[in-house]
């Protein structure tokens, strides 16, 4: 079900909005309160864009933002009490002292999950409240510290709220063009990712830890300037800068603006700010009527005040159906094949006492095709997943290339050329086929991440359109070019397994992991999934493949790892050819319909 309002309605709420603040600016008068009331906004704006940051972009549930808040309200006031007034080096100190605190916070707590996250966040909050409460000599304790020196920029005094004004909006300004920046073209959908499919993610080769360290030290940056600056407005500060109420209003603001819409939050803070000073002259009637309108306004909208659209360039439809060749691209194989070898020692596998894997043992050298077969819930599955690191425990041990594996991520063998595909793809519904396997190609760059593409939009509309270009010879290369024009929801379900599989190649594998990639293919599909095997068998790649289509497997597989009750249960690991498996009284016993003859193997 999409909720999301048609454009018009959207321009609708803008306009009535701007209308709102217009009135409001006009009943309140040009006067200092004025800049005091838009200049805490801006504050409040800055310290829910940090927010923001992480939850919008991340899925990161962050209740530390208002303790960065206060921490950059109390650096920037005993500094400017013992050491300068200069309001760059107090922007500089920021940096220096929040950044190494903020990324020692997210190491510590990045493993958790959501709402245990979201606990040790508030936790450190509250440590800092306690710190601060009892350091009344330095810190003023409860009472706050008060009436410290006003910033200097040079020469000139930023002592007048017109000042203060103009420097928290081009912050603003300048966060939105960030936010704007980091979510553009093909990055939209890798943060997209992120948050909808973390495991997904990782096997698509999305650093995923990384990105949220990044935007969580960034957050807590923006949050500790938002907080120097509402000091300086207010010229008093108190421990309750550390307390939930700050949050709460971050979390309404981002809510009520929309979770991915910056400009959206923006706009929620101002709503909720005048709102406010509307409502002053109610007295005891002003929090129950506010909270009422609050109630009111996400019934109404329950996506936000602005949804974040993609932007033009996340579509990447650059490219005409006449500018795509007929025929496909001819690729060569390499001269020199891959050599690589895979060797599997007593790897053991039980949940709660159950035991999925027993003692299997197996070696693959290049080129090797082995074929897993076994009953549903015989752990072929898990075996996959084992392989590819999605099931990190496990008895026995994984030796790729004489490393031992076992203790590597998913990413981290995704770089040593270990690549699976899913069962189930879980893809984005708003990205199409070109997008899709776009971003895979952004992600395999050495630098994919340039830093100086947030600044040049030319830059990142050529990385783009590069992307685009090289996802499109890849359709091109299987003749199935028309795709790309598709959004991934208008593919069908076999055709979609079938782009997953080809888009492994993009990271160019040394052990290709598939998990019942024939289920449900056409005849065509099937014909280049075969083409693409055959490829990748020629370049020394390994290939485990685990299918319940025996005849075709049996047909490609060199070996076949059959995960069978009575060889389990005697810890026995049965590895044979097709045509020992064929003859296997067993095999026979359980799949009478498999018939030599319509394999065609040729022992």
């Amino acid at each position: 079900m999409n909720n999301k309002l048609p454009k018009t309605g959207q321009y609708f709420i803008i306009a009535g909005l701007v209308f709102y603040f217009i009135v409001s600016v006009v009943d309140i008068g040009w006067n200092d309160y004025l800049f005091l009331l838009l200049t805490i906004a801006g504050c409040q704006s800055l310290l829910a864009l940090s927010f923001q940051f992480n939850y919008g972009l991340a899925g990161l549930l962050s209740l530390a933002q208002v303790a960065f808040f206060g921490l950059g309200a109390y650096i920037s006031a005993l500094l400017g009490t013992y050491i300068t007034t200069e309001f760059f080096v107090h922007l500089l100190l920021q940096i220096i002292v929040i950044l190494p605190i903020a990324y020692l916070v997210i190491r510590l707590v990045i493993v958790l999950n959501s709402h245990a996250f979201a606990l040790a966040t508030l936790i450190f909050s509250e440590f800092l409240y306690l710190i601060v409460v009892h350091q009344p000599e330095w810190l003023g304790g409860a009472n706050g510290l008060y009436n410290f020196p006003s910033l200097t920029f040079l020469t000139i005094h930023i002592d007048h709220q017109l000042y203060l004004l103009l420097i928290v909006w081009t912050l603003v300004a300048t966060t939105i063009t960030l936010a704007h920046a980091l979510q553009f073209g093909l990055k939209y959908f890798l943060w997209r990712w992120l948050t909808y499919d973390p495991v997904g993610a990782d096997g698509l080769g999305i650093p995923g830890r990384s990105l949220k360290i990044i935007v969580f030290t960034l957050g807590a940056i923006i949050a500790g300037i938002a907080g120097m600056i509402q000091g300086q407005s207010l010229k008093v500060i108190s421990p309750h800068l550390f307390q939930l109420p700050g949050m709460v209003f971050c979390l309404l603001s981002v809510v009520l603006g929309g979770k991915s819409s910056p400009l959206g939050t923006i706009m929620a803070v101002l709503f909720l700010s005048f709102t406010s000073e509307w409502l002053r002259d109610f007295e005891q009637y002003h929090t129950g009527l506010y909270g009422l309108l609050l109630i009111l306004t996400v019934i109404l909208l329950p996506n936000g005040l602005l949804t974040k659209r993609p932007f033009k360039g996340q579509m990447v439809n650059n490219i005409s159906r006449e500018q795509v060749p007929k025929q496909p691209i001819h690729q060569d194989i390499p001269a020199t094949p891959l050599r690589s070898l895979l060797k599997v020692q007593d790897v053991t596998k039980n949940y709660h006492g159950i035991q999925a894997l027993a003692s299997i043992n197996f070696k693959l050298e290049s080129g090797n095709i082995l074929g897993i077969i076994g009953a549903n819930g015989s752990g072929k599955t898990t075996l996959i997943n084992i392989l590819s690191g999605i099931e990190p425990t496990h008895s026995g041990t994984i030796f790729w290339n004489k490393k031992n594996i076992k203790s590597l991520s998913v990413r981290q063998r995704l770089h040593h050329g270990i690549i699976r595909n899913f069962q189930s793809s879980r893809t984005l519904p708003e990205i199409s086929v070109l997008s899709y396997l776009a971003l895979s190609f952004r992600l395999v760059r050495p630098h994919w991440w340039r830093w100086e593409s947030l600044i040049s939009k030319k830059m990142r509309l050529q990385e783009d359109i590069i992307d685009s270009q090289k996802a499109l010879e890849l359709l091109i290369k299987w003749g199935i070019q028309d795709w790309g024009f598709y959004q991934i929801t208008d593919i069908t379900v076999s055709q979609l397994r079938l782009l997953e599989i080809l888009r492994t190649s993009i990271f160019m594998p040394q052990l290709l992991l598939l998990d019942e990639p024939m289920a449900n293919l056409e005849i065509k599909e099937q014909v280049i999934l075969e083409r693409y095997l055959k490829e990748q068998q020629e370049k020394g790649c390994i290939i485990i493949i685990a299918d319940h289509h025996l005849n075709w497997l049996l047909r490609h597989a060199h070996k076949i790892l059959w995960l069978h009750e009575e060889y389990t249960q005697q810890n026995i690991t049965y590895l044979a050819t097709p045509d020992q498996i064929l003859v296997n009284p067993l095999f026979k016993d359980f799949f009478p319909s498999v018939r030599v003859k319509d394999i065609g193997y040729e022992p």
